[in-house]
């Protein structure tokens, strides 16, 4: 046979004048595989036929098809006996009450029978289906859909064709592609997506939840409408958070069970992109702790606080939030250097570097902690300490999520203050803005004499009313009448709420918004008042500016001022990675822009006009010879890049001990959240 036959001509061409139909030939290897470049086209033909084909059925691009995952269900025999309703394996079923007969008829037999709905209350799983996904959660389209089967011929199919066309011609092939090698797919009936497929007699899913269900984690995964996972999506701090609906969540309770989730995740698409979210309080206020194509574990069941008295270092779980931690621990009369409002989570601050009340004594949060339990990519669990991965215990103090999931902070505390500290809430009208502002550089330059003190300040605007102005003055060495807020308490204020208190009773009494679609802005500067000046003319006309275009009870905006005076890098200096024993050279400011309002167009529009904002007051700093480079990562926007402005040392360290501990590039590529040292600069 010319193999030049197969080279040159559509199937059509040679069939009737070339073959001979029905006889028996002799066949080369050659002739084989030459054929076997004609296979696709006949298959595509045939089973394009009205017998093989429902009619109005799509096309598919089947190389566009997300990564499967491979079940652990044993291999099945091969069988050329057809299948019937009575070899099929058991599935599972909603117990739903049994529904009247109604809607589709259809025919088993000679008897016609009622399709069953199942409960749209109960849906079964895909690990359950067995070899017949029925109903399911599509992952694509987020509906519960019925399920659509397709055929599409494996490589088997191709070689059985090319040696039929060859040996005995496609007449005599058609009696047998029936009982060819084609491969079940399982089709979403509402967006036509492959949700899974019959390969080698194993069924292969889109779903990642399968993976975890086959790593013995089923009774730790959850599906909409769960109430798990209802209570872990309204749990988030962002709505915009809480709109990402993961095909499933997982809740491990203990670290072997992250490492177990995570290897699963990992291994099931190897080629996937930001396809795992992990999630410690929930606090964030972008979406960089949930997922919508993928899966999210959420670590908000490891929450815990156990002090040890003979260590006094206080191990604290993953999904902790500072409020469960300190009403812990100061049952031991002990205090530790932590966050500042009760409903933000442990891991997200400390892993930031995390400023603190006690951070001009203590240094940042991330400075308090003396060992890491870390599920690093390949799901090892590994301790990173001054003894043990030392490099990686550096990195981990402000290095964010770049290295594996941090699954217990062993930090020291220290003796709380006799009776408690002292703070609260001095509350002033906007007409006293000036004056405000010139305390807050007064306290701030001399802080290093009074570092027990600080003094957050806040300018609030919501709804039609005015501006007010918050200043959280707090000692915490319980003195009531520290000189450095002396000057800001003789200003006439409109509330006073401070107090003698233990810390975590002011952290629970301060207020936090939630529920809202939330922009957040930071960036640093020198302490001087002409910047300050500025930045509230900005204030200003941003607030101006949004009230015109967006509903005045849609609306808050908050514009925070932190000190960030030279020696509050001293303290941390050489063992954390955030930079301040280099950039921090002048008393400065740590700026926090907080826009709230409740639609996505608004959530737009105050992005962009913050983002202006920012460009502009950069300028003017940098016009002014009073920038501050170093960015504050708990705090800034994700079009912003803190990491860079560690240094260049430090963002090379964090490169290399990323590629060291995950050299897959797992949480470069694969785990949301954060801000990755990959991307560093690009």
């Amino acid at each position: 046979m010319d193999s030049r036959l197969f080279e040159s001509h559509d199937v059509c061409d040679y069939i009737a004048p070339r073959c001979y139909v029905g006889r028996l030939r002799i066949v080369t290897i050659r002739d084989l595989l030459s054929a076997q470049r004609t296979s696709q086209l006949f298959l595509d033909r045939l089973i394009r036929s009205p017998r093989a084909i429902r009619s109005g059925e799509k096309t598919i691009d089947y190389d566009s098809f997300p990564e499967v995952v491979v079940s652990d269900d044993p291999e099945s025999a091969r069988s050329d006996n057809p299948v019937t309703g009575y070899n099929l394996p058991e599935v599972a079923y909603s117990d739903a009450p049994e529904l009247e007969k109604q809607g589709i008829e259809i025919y088993d037999g000679l008897e016609v029978v009622a399709l069953q709905e199942p409960s749209t209350r109960t849906v079964t799983p895909l690990h359950l289906l067995g070899h017949q996904p029925d109903w399911i959660d599509c992952p694509f389209c987020e509906r519960r859909v019925r399920t659509i089967t397709k055929k599409k011929p494996s490589n088997l199919t191709h070689m059985q064709a090319a040696f039929l066309l060859v040996a005995t011609g496609p007449g005599a092939a058609i009696p047998y592609a029936a009982k060819w090698g084609f491969n079940t797919e399982h089709h979403c009936e509402n967006c036509d997506n492959k949700v899974a497929q019959l390969s080698k007699g194993k069924y292969v899913f889109v779903c990642k939840c399968d993976a975890l269900v086959a790593a013995s984690l089923d009774g730790f995964v959850f599906f909409p409408p769960d109430a798990e996972y209802e209570a872990s999506i309204s749990s988030y701090y962002s709505v915009a958070v809480q709109q990402l609906r993961p095909w499933c969540i997982v809740r491990p309770h203990t670290s072997e069970q992250v490492s177990r989730a995570l290897t699963a995740l990992v291994a099931a698409s190897p080629a996937g992109s930001w396809d795992i979210a992990v999630r410690g309080g929930g606090h964030s206020h972008f979406a960089s702790n949930n997922v919508a194509n993928g899966v999210t574990i959420d670590l908000s069941r490891m929450n815990w606080t156990v002090y040890n008295k003979d260590s006094e270092l206080a191990f604290i779980g993953p999904g902790s939030r500072w409020g469960s931690v300190y009403s812990e621990i100061e049952k031991y009369e002990r205090s530790l250097t932590g966050g500042r409002l009760a409903s933000v989570g442990v891991s997200g601050l400390v892993l930031g570097g995390g400023i603190s009340f006690h951070t001009g004594t203590r240094g940042f949060a991330c400075d308090a902690v003396k060992n890491y339990e870390v599920v690093l990519a390949n799901g090892s669990i590994v301790n990173a300490n001054e003894r043990e991965h030392v490099d990686l215990f550096k990195a981990l103090k402000g290095g964010s999520s770049n290295f594996g999931i941090v699954t217990r902070f062993d930090m020291e505390t220290f003796e709380a203050a006799k009776g408690g500290i002292y703070g609260g809430i001095l509350r002033y009208n906007y007409e006293h803005k000036a004056a405000v502002l010139d305390q807050l550089v007064r306290m701030i330059d001399m802080n290093h004499e009074h570092p027990e003190d600080a003094m957050p300040i806040a300018f609030m605007s919501s709804g039609s009313g005015p501006t007010t102005i918050i200043a959280y003055t707090v000692n915490t060495l319980g003195i009531e009448n520290s000189t450095s807020f002396a000057s800001l308490a003789a200003l006439p204020n409109i509330g006073d709420t401070r107090r003698r208190l233990s810390y975590g009773q002011l952290i629970s009494a301060s207020p936090d918004s939630s529920g809202e679609r939330t922009v957040w802005f930071s960036i640093c500067f020198q302490n001087k008042i002409k910047i300050l000046t500025k930045l509230m003319d900005l204030y200003d006309g941003l607030v101006a500016d949004l009230r015109q275009v967006i509903a005045e009870d849609d609306l808050s905006v908050q514009f925070v001022l932190q000190p960030l005076p030279i020696h509050y890098s001293q303290k941390g200096a050489g063992s954390n990675v955030l930079g301040l024993d280099q950039t921090l050279i002048h008393n400065s400011v740590v700026w926090n822009a907080i826009v709230d309002v409740k639609t996505v167009e608004q959530e737009a529009l105050a992005r962009t006009q913050l983002a202006a904002l920012v460009a502009e007051l950069e300028t003017f700093t940098a016009l002014n010879d009073a920038s501050t480079p170093w960015r504050f990562l708990n705090y800034v926007n994700p079009a912003q890049d803190p990491i860079k402005s560690y240094g260049e040392d430090n963002v090379q360290f964090l490169k290399d001990v990323a590629a060291k501990y995950d050299p897959q590039g797992v949480f470069q590529t694969r785990v949301s959240g954060g801000f990755k040292v990959s991307r560093v600069g690009l």
